[in-house]
């Protein structure tokens, strides 16, 4: 199994127990387990391996997995990732839990 199947396994395992809803109100493509680890840290104010996490962090850790998960070069790893990254500086901050 890779390293990236172990990730997603234990961040699915992980965002169940914090009730995660994947992409909230949008569309989850392919980007679920970027969500789920996003959903995580805004949750618990943790990253998944239980480290402090800042709501900035977070975001940017999430934009990243998408870019990484991306399938289509402009669209798939750049716009929707940029998108859904400007969705959450902006409208996300009523629902961090963490430290500021």
């Amino acid at each position: 199994m890779s390293k990236i199947s172990e990730w997603k396994q234990r961040v699915h395992a992980l965002a169940s127990k914090v009730n995660s809803d994947g992409c909230s109100d949008s569309p989850d493509f392919f980007y679920t387990p970027c969500c789920e680890a996003h959903d995580i840290a805004y949750r618990t104010g943790m990253d998944e391996n239980g480290q402090v996490i800042t709501r900035a962090t977070a975001d940017k850790r999430l934009f990243n997995c998408m870019r990484k998960l991306g399938k289509t070069p402009i669209l798939g790893k750049f716009l929707i990732p940029a998108t859904y990254y400007m969705a959450v500086k902006v409208f996300g901050g009523s629902s961090w839990k963490g430290q500021v």
